[in-house]
């Protein structure tokens, strides 16, 4: 009888952690899905209950990062953007979404809050502290914004024909 009590706990706990995985999966899923149909609160209430609920999973620094874009891009609310973004670096620093986080960061105070300090410096740790696991055209992104920080679109060379 003992034996049969030892299986169950033992297959309980396996079926357990698969649900997890797979819960955190449809999760994402759904988020994915709620952002294709512009249902955004939605999305940002799957993404927070996978990031916050399943922090160990593959999939969370993903949704943490899919946060900071869900606030940004669809409500416009760049404060808690940032937020969202440096839960990324903070949590998932060895993640390629810390390495993309980090960027944003520094994207958001350079053209949406125009705070060039804090532009500066958000887009300097990138350079110091992911420019080793960075696609190249994002250091290039990075030097250029640096290079025209706080300048006018008629002011910069390449941009011109933008503010015409």
């Amino acid at each position: 009888m003992q034996k049969i009590y030892i299986i169950l706990f033992i297959a309980s706990i396996v079926f357990t952690g698969c649900s997890k995985k797979d819960s955190a999966a449809s999760l994402f899923n759904e988020a994915q899905s709620q952002i294709e149909k512009k249902d955004f609160s939605g999305a940002i209430k799957n993404l927070r209950t996978l990031a916050e609920g399943y922090p160990d999973h593959t999939l969370a620094p993903e949704a943490q990062y899919k946060l900071g874009d869900a606030f940004m891009a669809y409500a416009n609310d760049f404060e808690q953007a940032i937020d969202e973004y440096r839960l990324v670096v903070e949590k998932y620093r060895d993640s390629i979404s810390a390495v993309n986080a980090q960027f944003m960061l520094g994207y958001i105070y350079a053209n949406y809050l125009n705070d060039t300090v804090s532009a500066r410096e958000e887009y300097e740790k990138f350079l110091n502290n992911f420019s080793d696991r960075a696609d190249s055209s994002l250091i290039q992104s990075v030097n250029f914004e640096l290079q025209y920080l706080g300048k006018e679109l008629k002011d910069i060379p390449q941009l011109k024909h933008i503010s015409s």
